[in-house]
């Protein structure tokens, strides 16, 4: 009787406890035909080191209103950041491993995204 109220005891424990989330972004294939450098509105390649990519979450918005953000301040306020990076690997291109370790339970069961802007953050960005 004690061995099974410990392991439905330690079960509640690990219920309660929060997902590490661990991603690798890039749009980096191996610098081939396949691979397209991240671009400004103006067609300008974004340069080495700057830039922001960003993952997260937009939480329950639907697909709708996601595509109705339409400044840099609208998308900061609405997206859930999990992880950046900047384009680190060469102009326009990105490549990062996001582990965080922190409270991910705002993204469990949502669509996760890939935010892309030309300043150091998603406010920043025009």
């Amino acid at each position: 009787m004690k061995k099974t109220i410990f392991a439905l005891c330690s079960c509640c424990l690990l219920g309660n406890a929060n997902a590490a989330l661990s991603i690798k972004i890039t749009n980096n294939v191996g610098f081939d035909n396949t691979s397209a450098a991240i671009v400004d509105n103006t067609g300008a390649v974004l340069a080495q080191n700057t830039g922001f990519v960003g993952i997260g979450t937009f939480g329950s918005l639907t697909t709708g209103q996601i595509q109705a953000l339409n400044s840099a301040a609208m998308i900061n306020s609405s997206f859930s950041l999990a992880g950046s990076t900047t384009m680190n690997l060469a102009p326009g291109f990105y490549e990062a491993a996001i582990n965080n370790a922190a409270d991910t339970t705002a993204l469990a069961g949502r669509a996760i995204y890939t935010v892309i802007g030309n300043g150091s953050s998603v406010a920043n960005s025009s």
